[in-house]
C-alpha cells in the first residue's frame, strides 16, 4: 500500500543540503577525486545517501536506501515497498519512492541519466551533478526539459529534481542549487551555501 504523502523536491533538497553541511569537510576533501567522492556518497552503512534517507523520515514513516538497483545509482524506499516473498538476501521493490542518479562528470552524457530516470516509475526522480559553468548548466537544463517534456506520463507529474553542486571561488564552501520541471522547463527552486 502506498502512503498518501510523497517526498517532495523541496524536502529532498533540504535533506541533501543538511547532510552536506554536516559532512562538508569530507566532501571538500574528496571533491578532486571522482572515485573518493563517489565512495563518500554511496559506500558504507553511514553513506551520504543513507544520511539523506534518515533526514526524510517522520514519526509515521521510515525511509531507507539501496544502492545499485537495476542500474540506478540508488533507490529510496519504505519497508512496505519491499517484495517480501523474495528469497532472503535479495532486494526487490514493488514501489520506489525516490529514483536517484549521481554523476560527477557534468559533461558525460547526462541525457542518459535523465532518460533512465524518466522510464523509472517513482514518486520522485533526482539527479545530482556538478556543472563547470553557467553556459554548461543552461544547455543541460534545456536538454533535461526536452527529455522530460517528451516522456509519456499519461498526465501524471514527472516529479524531477536536479541538484547542481559547485565549490565557491574560495574553494571552501559548496553552493547547491536545485531545479524542478514545471511542465515546460527546468526552473530554479532553491539555492543554499554550506
Amino acid at each position: 500500500m502506498l502512503t498518501e504523502s510523497k517526498i517532495t523536491s523541496p524536502a529532498f533538497f533540504e535533506a541533501w543540503v543538511a547532510v552536506s553541511a554536516e559532512r562538508k569537510a569530507a566532501l571538500l576533501e574528496k571533491w578532486v577525486s571522482y572515485a573518493q567522492y563517489t565512495a563518500e556518497i554511496f559506500d558504507g552503512k553511514e553513506s551520504f545517501v543513507k544520511a539523506v534517507a534518515g533526514k526524510l523520515v517522520d514519526a509515521s514513516r521510515g525511509l531507507d536506501v539501496y544502492c545499485g538497483y537495476y542500474s540506478l545509482d540508488a533507490v529510496f524506499f519504505e519497508e512496505t515497498d519491499r517484495v517480501h516473498c523474495a528469497p532472503d538476501g535479495q532486494n526487490w521493490f514493488q514501489n520506489i519512492r525516490i529514483a536517484f542518479e549521481h554523476e560527477n562528470d557534468f559533461n558525460d552524457a547526462l541525457f542518459q541519466e535523465v532518460s533512465h530516470l524518466m522510464i523509472t516509475r517513482a514518486d520522485l526522480r533526482v539527479l545530482v551533478s556538478y556543472p563547470g559553468n553557467e553556459v554548461e548548466l543552461t544547455k543541460q537544463l534545456e536538454c533535461f526539459a526536452e527529455i522530460i517534456g517528451r516522456a509519456n506520463f499519461a498526465g501524471a507529474d514527472p516529479a524531477f529534481l536536479f541538484i547542481a553542486g559547485q565549490r565557491d571561488s574560495s574553494l571552501t564552501n559548496i553552493v547547491w542549487r536545485s531545479y524542478v520541471y514545471d511542465g515546460k522547463e527546468m526552473i530554479p527552486l532553491s539555492k543554499r551555501e554550506v
